[in-house]
């Protein structure tokens, strides 16, 4: 009986949690949000800073401007941080993986700024090993 009380207190307690913890599949698009945490195999990747310099819709700017994404991954017990660049750095390879930038959204607009918290950064993995 106490089993069965305490069982339910664990489930009421853990039903409304949302797991922090995403998985990254191979070859699949995935998006990332700044600062969390994101499982690929036995690494982690996280998305550490944005800098979003792109001209917005309804504005005439001289340079199309970029984003620049700083990330973070652990692999093997180290840490290795990499920059993607829309304008001339969309991949970054480690171990056997090439990690390719897809898109950031939102893209900026001259009526709205951008909350850090509504980017969303679509990344796709790949292996890099001939067939």
């Amino acid at each position: 009986m106490r089993l069965s009380i305490f069982l339910l207190i664990v489930t009421l307690f853990t039903s409304g949690c949302e797991l922090d913890e995403k998985r990254i599949e191979l070859a699949e698009e995935f998006q990332l949000k700044l600062g969390k945490d994101y499982k690929f195999l036995d690494y982690e990747i996280k998305l550490e800073d944005i800098d979003d310099s792109r001209c917005p819709l309804g504005v005439d700017c001289i340079w199309e401007g970029e984003v620049k994404l700083t990330f973070e991954i652990d692999f093997n017990d180290a840490d290795s941080t990499f920059i993607l660049c829309t304008q001339d750095k969309l991949e970054y390879n480690f171990l056997t993986y090439t990690l390719k930038l897809r898109d950031v959204v939102p893209y900026p607009t001259s009526k709205k700024e951008i909350d850090r918290d509504d980017y969303r950064v679509s990344i796709c993995i790949e292996t890099n090993i001939p067939n």
